[in-house]
Formats: C-alpha cells, structure tokens, sequence
C-alpha cells in the first residue's frame, strides 16, 4: 500500500486517478460492510422472533399436557363411562311372576321406560339397560329408572356395567364394575364393590358431612354406607363370610346367563382372598344341566 498526498495529486493526473479509485473503494468497502452489518441485524431479529415462538410453543405444549394430567387426575373419572339410561328391559324373572313396571304385572321382554317404578314381589328379575349394563333385583325390591341413575327406594339391586345407582342419600358413579345397593325398611342404606371401583357420593349434607359431599372412593372388597343416623360410615372391607353369602346368594343363584363380570370378580376374588374356593360356580346356572344319573343295576 502507498500514500497519495494532495500535493502529489495537484501535479500529477495519475496520482489523482488513484486516490479517486482508492476512494470508491473504501466507499464500495463501507457499504458492503453496512449491508453485512444489517442483514446481521436482521437475521438476528428472524432468530430471535423463532426462538420466541418455539418457545411460546414448547410452552403452550407443556400447559396443554400439564393441564390434561391434572384435570385427568382432579376430575371424577368414575363417572365418566356412564351414558345416560333411557330404558330398562326385562331379561329373565325366577321364583314367580310378581315384576311389575308402574304397579302393572309384566313378563320377560317388557320395557321400563325412563322416570318409570319396576317392583318385585315374591320374585327375582334381571333387567338390561339400553347401555347394557346389566341389574339384578332381589325379591321385594323397587327400583326407578332415572336418566343419571337407577334410584333403588327398597331391596338389593346388583348392577354389572356403566349404570350409576343411587339411593335417596347416596350416589355410586362407575365406569364398568360390578356392585350391590342395599336398602332396608329402616332406611339403613349401603354400597358394596365386588369388582372395580365406584365413587359413592352423598347426595346431600349429612351430619357426618355438613359442608359440600366429598366423594369417597372404594375398591373391590369395600363398602359404605349410610345408617338411620344419616351419617356416612368409612369406608369398610366386606368380610369373606359376607362376600361368599352375596356371591351365592339370590343376586347370582340359577339366573339362566351367566353375568358379563363373572371373569373379572373371580379376579378380584382370588386377589383378596388367596387360596380360597371361589363359591360362586358355573353350577349355580339355571341352563346348566346335572350330569345323567346312572341306572342301578
């Protein structure tokens, strides 16, 4: 590289010459750099812009999951399977005749609609809902079809599938599982779980719950429920004695089709009472025959 003086460039042209052009150049240089520079700029801000929103995305992403868990985790899931009930159909009747819907006797195929009363005299029924979820009612009992629940007034109703029952102080919200209420003359009420798990709610405040009903959740093997002093009881494991009583007794004995839960409660069964006889046997059915006798000779 090489100076050019002003003196230099007042007598000689090609001195002149070459400043001028060395001029242009570092004029063209600084402009070239301007623009590096401001593309810099620029694609410094696009960068920026995309960091912001990925990360307003992985944000959006993490509220989103975070908000699902813990509305899955929060929320009362049991509940969340059972479709509204419209009907109730009679499926199967044993030890008489006496079913009646809206107090007039009925036979098998008849239909209770929803808001409708079926009764049971000296008689057992079974009954399919339109979710087909299957009930089961002992003798004496009465039982309203209602669009949130089967309301039991009187009696043992066993219910296998995504109906929720209900009492007259209790809710029992399921997603599929097979449980029994229990309402006695003296308004004694009660919810046992012989498979899955149910959400018994309090339909309003008691005694034992004054302010806002809180659920209370029960597995298989547990019940609660509500004695003539209105209070809600804990929650209780049923005795082995009282479990082998419910499985062999009415609510299951000579029905002619085997439950849809008989698998899963023979599960639960052998979970909480290992190494005991399951009582409840493919024998107890109406439609399975005794082997033949043989002929003495």
């Amino acid at each position: 590289m090489f100076r050019i003086s002003r003196l230099d460039c007042r007598n000689n042209p090609l001195a002149i010459a070459l400043r001028t052009i060395a001029l242009r150049a570092i004029a063209l240089r600084a402009t070239a750099l301007r623009a590096i520079a401001l593309r810099a700029i620029v694609f410094r801000s696009i960068l920026s812009r995309a960091i912001s929103l990925r990360q307003l995305q992985l944000g959006l992403l993490f509220v989103l999951t975070f908000g699902a868990a813990v509305v899955l985790t929060i929320a009362p899931p049991l509940t969340a399977q059972s479709a509204s009930i419209t009907q109730a159909k009679v499926s199967e009747i044993l030890d008489g005749s006496q079913v009646f819907i809206q107090n007039q006797l009925v036979a098998v195929n008849s239909v209770a609609n929803q808001g409708q009363q079926v009764r049971t005299g000296q008689a057992r029924a079974e009954l399919t809902f339109n979710t087909g979820a299957v009930g089961r009612m002992n003798p004496n009992s009465v039982m309203s079809i209602g669009s949130q629940c089967t309301q039991l007034q009187k009696g043992s109703l066993l219910i296998n599938g995504a109906v929720n029952g209900c009492t007259s102080s209790l809710v029992a919200g399921v997603r599929g599982t097979t449980y029994v209420l229990d309402v006695t003359d003296a308004g004694e009420e009660q919810v046992s779980v012989l498979e899955g798990e149910v959400s018994v709610t309090p339909r309003l405040a008691t005694p034992g719950n004054p302010s806002v009903p809180k659920p209370t959740f029960l597995k298989a093997g547990q019940r609660v429920g509500i004695g003539r002093d209105r209070r809600l009881s804990i929650a209780q494991q049923i005795p082995r004695e009282e479990f082998d009583r419910l499985l062999s007794g009415p609510l299951f004995n000579r029905y002619q089709r085997q439950l849809p839960g008989r698998d899963k409660i023979q599960r639960s069964y052998g979970r909480l009472f290992p190494g005991r006889t399951f009582p409840l046997k493919p024998s107890n059915l109406r439609n399975n025959r005794p082997s033949p006798r043989k002929r003495a000779l």
